[in-house]
């Protein structure tokens, strides 16, 4: 791997964990809670977009482990979720064009909605919830994070990929 390269995937560790910590920061301490957007999500969608393919796996890992260090969310349920997005993305990386950006607000909406009714399951089940009654609760603080995330998505997500450090792992485009 050439140094760039190296020092790339660092900024993106580095990215990733600020953008989570802010993320979280902002769950905790302001009284938007639900409505906070899924920054590490977008920051992912932006990623699956712009990178090789080869290398989306790789930074759905380091993404996902920025998003470990600052919740108490189970590690394999944030693992398998972000690991669902990517690999939503890739499918429609196959089949359309991720770059654009009406695709990708769709996607960090749906896949923001999805991931956070997916966590909220998760949790309500851990408590000692039953499965339908976790599904309704988990459902509006979900859609209102898909929502946010789309809107934040709309105006950021194709910004996300040029943030400094990260050239070195685009994609070159023709």
């Amino acid at each position: 791997m050439k140094r760039g390269r190296t020092l790339a995937w660092l900024m993106l560790a580095v990215w990733a964990s600020w953008i989570s910590a802010a993320q979280a920061l902002c769950v905790a301490k302001t009284a938007i809670g639900p409505w906070t957007p899924d920054l590490g999500l977008l920051l992912l969608v932006a990623c699956a977009g712009r990178l090789h393919a080869r290398d989306v796996p790789f930074a759905t890992l380091i993404v996902a482990l920025g998003r470990l260090a600052y919740t108490v969310e189970p590690p394999a349920a944030v693992l398998a979720g972000f690991l669902a997005v990517s690999l939503a993305c890739q499918l429609v990386r196959r089949m359309a064009e991720l770059g654009n950006p009406a695709m990708r607000v769709a996607l960090s909406g749906v896949g923001a909605f999805g991931l956070a009714l997916w966590l909220g399951c998760v949790h309500a089940l851990r408590t000692g919830g039953d499965p339908a009654g976790a599904l309704t609760a988990a459902l509006a603080p979900a859609l209102a994070t898909g929502l946010t995330s789309a809107l934040v998505g709309l105006f950021f997500l194709g910004s996300l990929v040029y943030l400094p450090g990260l050239t070195p792992l685009r994609e070159r485009r023709w």
